[in-house]
């Protein structure tokens, strides 16, 4: 044979290989994962989730099961036309129709046998006053997550922007941020304020920071707790 019609060597076989671990590599492994799909993660550093990991974690998504669960009076034509003022010039009808008609169903397969469970926002559209926009519905945010059912795994979750930690490594997520605004406005108000501290000075005996994690860490702690159910192949400080 010649050396042009030579099979390479290969250190490792696999049926997708996907570099870096933001929110668009880690949904690709996981629906890959899902399908029976052989995958390969390689993310640069030494941490999963990049910007991702640091951010609200929101996700814009007219349409979805939480909105029509709650009732959420809104359409298709009514997200077509929001989008449409809002992006201008840079409106591409076939990327919004798809969007528009997968969007939905994409994140009902994303939630489908994993644990990726996201709840509905609070949160309006970026300008709900401007034609077809919503003050709520179309923004959904991942549930809350227990760090330390990942075990050594959590390491691998980065952490948030210190600014969105207090006590040394404790996230107060949208749920916990009205009792910690005013912990004396109630009884169960201070309850679920002494709850989080007790809970965080415990996680703090075995991990570096608090294990109760929200917004973009608990998509991500989230992703990273399916992709291993799913037997996805990980690998950290693997560069391209």
């Amino acid at each position: 044979m010649t050396a042009s019609t030579q099979s390479p060597d290969w250190d490792v076989d696999t049926d997708l290989l996907v570099f870096g671990s933001g929110a668009g590599g880690l949904a690709a492994s996981l629906f890959a994962a899902k399908k029976g799909l052989r995958v390969l993660l390689c993310e640069k550093t030494a941490q999963l989730g990049g910007t991702t990991a640091t951010s609200g974690g929101m996700l814009w998504i007219p349409g979805t099961r939480q909105a029509l669960e709650a009732g959420i009076e809104d359409s298709t034509e009514r997200a077509r036309e929001y989008l449409r003022h809002e992006l201008g010039n840079h409106y591409r009808a076939d990327l919004v129709d798809a969007f528009l008609a997968s969007g939905g169903e994409a994140l009902a397969e994303l939630e489908a046998g994993t644990e990726m469970l996201f709840d509905l926002s609070a949160s309006p559209d970026y300008h709900p006053d401007r034609p077809g926009g919503l003050d709520k519905g179309r923004s959904v945010v991942a549930r809350p997550f227990d760090g330390r059912r990942l075990g050594a795994d959590f390491g691998l979750v980065r952490p948030p922007m210190s600014r969105l930690m207090v006590l040394g490594g404790m996230m107060v997520g949208p749920d916990d941020l009205p009792a910690f605004l005013n912990p004396f406005g109630s009884v169960a108000s201070l309850r679920r304020v002494l709850r989080r501290v007790a809970r965080h000075a415990l996680d703090r005996l075995r991990h570096p920071r608090g294990a109760q994690v929200s917004n973009g860490n608990a998509l991500v702690a989230r992703f990273l707790y399916s992709l291993r159910q799913a037997k996805a192949e990980i690998w950290t400080d693997a560069p391209l």
